[in-house]
């Protein structure tokens, strides 16, 4: 007749932790080995992803001593490892910075630009009547177009480009902008812009050859 005791622990423990010189004369400690695992194999093979065929995929082979899953030895495995390596990258990651202050002025300053009236500009008959046909109320409106879309409208010509591209570029606008992101949320569907009205710069005309007139 004998007495074991049992306990809880992880891994494996050497006999020398638990001697206890306290304990009773013929105690006989054991090394002790709590992992559930009995046994693993892996391999690794080449495999193809799409046309490549430089990946490589890994196979686990585990038995426990039904204690605990394989499955659930392999997951609380990968979790013991991401812990470790977390703390390497908690000790070298700095905090990052966000300057979301910075980030909504500019796009305020966009909005705004974006949002002045196309009727309020010194446009020429021409280019005011084409803006009226092809429904462009504000900048945002304008911007969305391109060039080559522009070109297709009637009495739209180089003469007329080159004078909406002046008055873009002074406002430091160019045709083909993607405006999604300065629309105000709710507002995205309709193209509306809803903010302040700012007023138009001054441009001087533009003639056939693309030069700035002067104003008298």
């Amino acid at each position: 007749k004998f007495d074991m005791v049992a306990d809880i622990g992880r891994g494996f423990i050497p006999s020398e932790t638990f001697k206890n010189p306290n304990a009773p004369i013929g105690t006989i400690f054991l090394d002790a080995i709590f992992s559930p695992i009995i046994k693993v194999n892996y391999k690794i093979e080449t495999t193809r992803v799409g046309k490549r065929t430089d990946y490589e995929k890994l196979f686990f082979e585990v038995w426990t001593d039904k204690t605990m899953k394989p499955d659930e030895a392999l997951a609380l495995s990968a979790k013991i490892l991401r812990d470790h390596i977390n703390l390497l990258i908690r000790f070298e990651e700095e905090p990052e910075i966000i300057e979301t202050e910075e980030v909504d002025k500019a796009v305020e300053k966009i909005r705004k630009l974006l949002s002045i009236k196309v009727s309020e500009l010194e446009l020429s008959v021409r280019s005011n009547n084409v803006m009226k046909q092809a429904h462009i109320k504000v900048l945002g409106d304008l911007v969305q177009r391109t060039e080559a879309e522009m070109l297709k409208f009637r009495n739209f010509g180089k003469k007329s480009l080159a004078e909406m591209n002046n008055i873009l570029k002074s406002y430091e606008l160019s045709f083909g902008m993607d405006v999604s992101k300065y629309k105000k949320a709710g507002k995205a569907e309709n193209g509306e812009f809803d903010f302040e009205i700012e007023k138009p710069i001054k441009i001087a005309k533009v003639d056939e050859e693309g030069k700035k007139q002067k104003k008298k």
